[in-house]
């Protein structure tokens, strides 16, 4: 629709028609925005800026409406200016190619579902584009950074390939907490059609941070009930014994976006300080607990 909004309806399987209507309303958003919304510390905000820009490959979880294409968009801002970054969507939602001054450095592709006709061969829409093809296009578009948006299905395999082709990747999943979002990425890659090992393996390999997102809900002095929306937790994972995934917790937050920090892997130590984050400014460990497994 105008002003890329986003219209998904449901009929026939429902006894009435049900309507979404999706607007992004922060397009130009930063990390220090967030911080103003109570998202998330300065501290953090700088942390993950650096953490961008040391190239680690992130992925925002969260159930729907906690805000993970927008912190998303805030988190490949914090990447320069002329970054030039190719983003691969079912649908578009990142619109990183409208934030001011990276209109020319952004690849903005989007799926082409076909329609009509079945490959009689194949049995897929006839003019349709995939993930896949977007990113054989990419390998030839000399980019800097590749950002594979919602990952809900077969968009994971996707997710593998744009982690090994480029440095630092950004991807969006559903998930209640952090590291629920690892087994349903799992489950996702298993359904497009991988072993569970390959699976398992892929993601300790090429995922290095999952940001938790998080909702809380509160009745303000006028009885109206209102919501807060933070980032609950940050985990690190690295590959462990026989490629299974090593947990290390990194920060721990709650609503009104305050929280405490983990001890930075040494890994993960080296991604924020080439990102230009102060060593002497790393957080010190404070949680009750450091790493799980």
């Amino acid at each position: 629709l105008p002003g890329n909004i986003r219209l998904s309806a449901m009929a026939w399987t429902v006894p009435e028609p049900h309507v979404a209507i999706r607007l992004h309303r922060l397009k130009d958003i930063t990390l220090d925005t967030l911080v103003g919304y109570k998202v998330m510390p300065d501290l953090l905000a700088n942390l993950l800026a650096a953490m961008v820009i040391g190239g680690a490959s992130i992925v925002t979880s969260g159930p729907m409406g906690s805000g993970k294409t927008t912190l998303t968009r805030a988190l490949a801002n914090a990447l320069p200016l002329e970054t030039r970054i190719g983003t691969a969507e079912t649908e578009r939602e990142l619109f990183l190619h409208e934030m001011p001054g990276r209109e020319d450095f952004i690849v903005p592709a989007e799926v082409i579902t076909g329609g009509g006709e079945r490959d009689s061969t194949t049995n897929e829409f006839k003019g349709a584009t995939d993930l896949s093809a977007i990113l054989y296009a990419f390998v030839r578009m000399q980019l800097e950074r590749v950002i594979v948006g919602e990952v809900a299905g077969k968009e994971i395999i996707a997710m593998f390939k744009a982690m090994q082709m480029a440095k630092g990747s950004l991807s969006t999943t559903h998930a209640d907490d952090a590291k629920g979002a690892i087994n349903r990425l799992v489950t996702v890659a298993l359904e497009a059609g991988v072993t569970e090992r390959y699976a398992i393996r892929q993601v300790a390999a090429h995922i290095n941070l999952i940001v938790q997102l998080d909702t809380a809900y509160s009745t303000n002095d006028v009885g109206e009930r209102v919501h807060t929306r933070y980032i609950s937790e940050i985990i690190w994972i690295e590959p462990g014994e026989d490629g299974m995934p090593a947990v290390s917790t990194i920060y721990e937050g709650i609503p009104g976006g305050t929280g405490e920090y983990g001890t930075l892997p040494p890994k993960l130590r080296r991604k924020v300080i080439e990102g230009g984050f102060p060593e002497q400014n790393i957080p010190r460990h404070s949680l009750r607990f450091e790493e799980e497994y």
